[in-house]
């Protein structure tokens, strides 16, 4: 496939790519996202339903996982969230902005709410430090579902006790509606 189209092989790695909606609507906050979602769950289902994947594995930030966990939810594919980092603490700890009273604010709570329930919602979180694993069970995920220092899913998270049979790990929570 050729470079920059929807379909490209990098390094024997084949990526499939998301068209952005150019849209007037497109460039609006918040409606930029919502559509940024829906095309990658429009795009995600098709190549999903052509692919047959055992496992989607969507990273931070939540506009990659909360299609995942749609499209999962409809195919009845497990998803993997693999968090690199709190997207919350980035924007409170910009230069521009009080820390102290960007944690305080509804866009805060907001976001790190949306992604606490995306992280219960996944069948498996995988993250990069024992700090951040620490933080993720804080927010009341499942510290036995959930995986530090590990940046890929390990092929022993696809079977055994942690996806039974139906897929669905033990003891998670139900996907978000």
């Amino acid at each position: 496939a050729a470079p920059g189209g929807l379909e490209e092989d990098v390094d024997g790695l084949h990526f499939y790519r998301t068209p952005r909606d150019a849209g007037a609507f497109g460039r609006l906050p918040i409606i930029r996202e919502l559509l940024l979602m829906r095309a990658t769950a429009r795009r995600l289902d098709g190549v999903a339903r052509r692919v047959r994947p055992d496992i989607l594995h969507a990273h931070s930030p939540v506009l990659n996982a909360i299609p995942a966990l749609q499209v999962g939810r409809r195919l009845g594919i497990p998803v993997v969230y693999e968090v690199r980092g709190f997207i919350e603490e980035t924007w409170a700890s910009h230069p521009e902005r009080d820390e102290d009273a960007a944690r305080r604010s509804e866009r805060y709570r907001a976001v790190r709410a949306t992604e606490s329930r995306v992280m219960a919602a996944s069948n498996a979180v995988v993250t990069l430090s024992e700090t951040m694993r620490l933080e993720i069970i804080a927010r009341g995920c499942l510290p036995e579902l959930r995986h530090p220092g590990v940046d890929q899913v390990d092929v022993a998270l696809l079977s055994g006790d942690l996806l039974p049979q139906g897929g669905v790990a033990q003891g998670t929570r139900p996907p978000m509606t």
